[in-house]
């Protein structure tokens, strides 16, 4: 389950985009904060995928999820970064 996002995270979004769960979400002022923490399934594409580690996941059961068309959004997610 997703713990926390801490002082390293720029916003960048990347997370908000991979989170198939809808977890990580951006408000108004485009600050990424933890929506749904309960609905986290411990892929840990958001923690894989950040590029400042700004991210901590804190160990339980993982729920079972769609993994099709994944890599498709995470490719995606990467090349709107860049």
């Amino acid at each position: 389950m997703i713990k926390a996002i801490d002082s390293l995270c720029t916003n960048c979004g990347l997370c908000v985009e991979v989170c198939q769960m809808d977890v990580l979400r951006k408000d108004k002022d485009g600050k990424v904060y933890i929506a749904y923490p309960g609905d986290c399934h411990n892929c840990y594409e958001c923690v894989y995928l950040c590029p400042y580690d700004a991210i901590t996941i804190a160990p339980g059961v993982p729920k079972k999820f769609d993994s099709v068309y994944r890599w498709e959004r995470i490719k995606e997610a990467i090349k709107q970064e860049k």
